[in-house]
């Protein structure tokens, strides 16, 4: 055994002591030609460790991984392996995994080939895992997963399966779902072979929805998405349609709708084979309005639309929605400005307390009146921000000041800015980090002393200067 740690550490350009994981390996380590390892190798890696062609690991095998660990030939591990890996574990040729496997990793957990998982299944993953080809899960699995969750191969799932995903969750060959099937899902739900949905379906999604297979919608099914809403199998839609989407909402299959169907969409509404328009339709549009089947439309049609509507032989140009006007949806419940789509916690005056759907953080968000809005994790910082936004003064604005003369808070950062060209970034870590006390008003001169040896602080004195100045 001595004999051969020896000729592996040489071999590999180890010491006993990196071999036994008592010191660490800087490096990353590629061992890809192995087929086998030592017992006892249980190295501590500063970076990643590559064993592609390994087809057994002996027990008590578990490394201690700063970047990824790959072992993606392995067909079996044993009972205990747990490794810790800050970055990704691929383990794609594993079709079992023992009781017990329960890894913890920072990046993610490839298991591409895992045709079964028993029951306490529960890794500790914060990036993606792959279990692509899973057709089966028992009941009681609930995972957490900071990135996506990938399940392309299930066909069904048990009631109470509700995973939290941080980013998106795939299930593009799921026929059916529960009733009480609720998912968290940070960014995006894939559902494309669904055929039908329940009445009670109503996934806290905070990107997009895609639904491609469902031809049929129950009654009153009205869904809040912070990104896009694909039903474009669709053909029949109830007059109690209207859903809250932030994104583009596809209905491209739809050939009539009710009348009086009237939505607010944040980006683009496809309905490219409608063949009539009703009475009163008139949405709001913060994208483009396909309507490929028709030839025109008539002087009564009056939507709002920032971008096209796009007909069957031309596209008409309409920028009838003034750009960044903050869209609203519920009755002021929802409010999308600045491509941000937030939930509206409280609002007085022109100050929005708001928050991102599937979060608990809370924000800021305040506008000028007009077509000015700025967000903040804090009112100060909120409005800050929209103090850089609304600027617009040049440096010939304040020619005529003097040292003596008085500037608001407000004015003197646009004057400063003006005449210096320093970047709202700059301007406001100084008066995060380095303003000690905020007034209501500063002199000319007192901007100069406060922003000695801040970025522009000559270009500010020189424009300010008389010949008989002195500083």
């Amino acid at each position: 055994m001595k004999t051969e740690i020896n000729n592996f550490c040489k071999e590999y350009g180890i010491t006993k002591d990196q071999f036994f994981g008592k010191t660490l390996i800087e490096e990353s380590l590629y061992l890809n030609t192995l087929t086998t390892i030592p017992k006892g190798f249980n190295p501590t890696m500063g970076d990643s460790l590559y064993l592609d062609s390994l087809t057994f690991i002996p027990k008590g095998f578990n490394p201690k991984i700063k970047g990824s660990l790959y072992l993606n030939t392995l067909k079996t591990i044993p009972k205990g392996f747990n490794p810790t890996v800050e970055n990704s574990l691929g383990l794609n040729s594993l079709k079992f995994i023992p009781t017990g496997f329960n890894p913890t990793i920072g990046g993610n957990l490839c298991l591409n080939s895992l045709i079964s998982i028993p029951k306490e299944f529960n890794p500790v993953v914060d990036g993606n895992l792959y279990l692509n080809s899973l057709t089966f899960i028992p009941k009681g699995f609930n995972l957490k997963v900071g990135g996506n969750l990938c399940l392309g191969s299930l066909t069904s799932i048990p009631e109470g399966f509700n995973p939290v995903v941080g980013e998106t969750l795939y299930l593009n060959s799921l026929l059916t779902i529960p009733n009480n099937f609720k998912p968290t899902v940070g960014e995006s739900l894939y559902l494309n072979s669904l055929i039908s949905i329940s009445a009670n379906f109503n996934p806290a999604v905070g990107g997009s929805l895609y639904l491609n297979s469902l031809t049929f919608i129950p009654d009153n099914f009205n869904l809040t998405v912070n990104g896009n809403l694909d039903l474009h199998s669709l053909l029949f839609i109830s007059d109690n349609f209207n859903p809250t989407v932030a994104g583009y909402l596809d209905l491209s299959s739809l050939i009539t709708i009710p009348d009086n169907f009237n939505l607010t969409i944040g980006k683009n509404l496809d309905l490219r084979n409608l063949i009539f328009i009703p009475n009163n339709f008139n949405p709001t549009i913060g994208g483009d309005l396909y309507l490929n089947s028709l030839d025109s439309i008539s002087d009564n049609f009056n939507p709002t639309v920032e971008g096209y509507i796009v007909l069957k032989t031309k596209t008409i140009h309409c920028n009838t929605l003034v750009k960044n006007k903050a869209l609203f949806w519920q009755n002021g419940k929802y409010i999308k400005v600045d491509g941000i789509f937030t939930e509206v916690i409280s609002h007085k005056g022109n100050l929005y307390k708001v928050k991102e759907l599937n979060s608990s953080k809370e924000f800021y968000l305040v506008t000028n009146g007009e077509e000015a809005w700025a967000h903040g994790d804090t009112k100060k910082e909120a409005k800050l921000d929209l103090i850089f936004k609304i600027t617009t003064k040049c440096k010939d604005d304040y020619k005529d000041l003097t040292l003596d003369s008085n500037l608001t808070f407000e004015d003197g950062i646009n004057c400063y800015r003006a005449i210096t060209g320093a970047c709202s970034l700059g301007i406001k870590d100084f008066i995060k980090n380095r303003l000690e006390k905020k007034k209501s008003n500063y002199s000319i001169s007192e901007i100069i002393k406060l922003t000695a040896e801040e970025y522009g602080n000559q270009k500010f004195i020189e424009f300010f200067k008389r010949k008989d100045d002195e500083y």
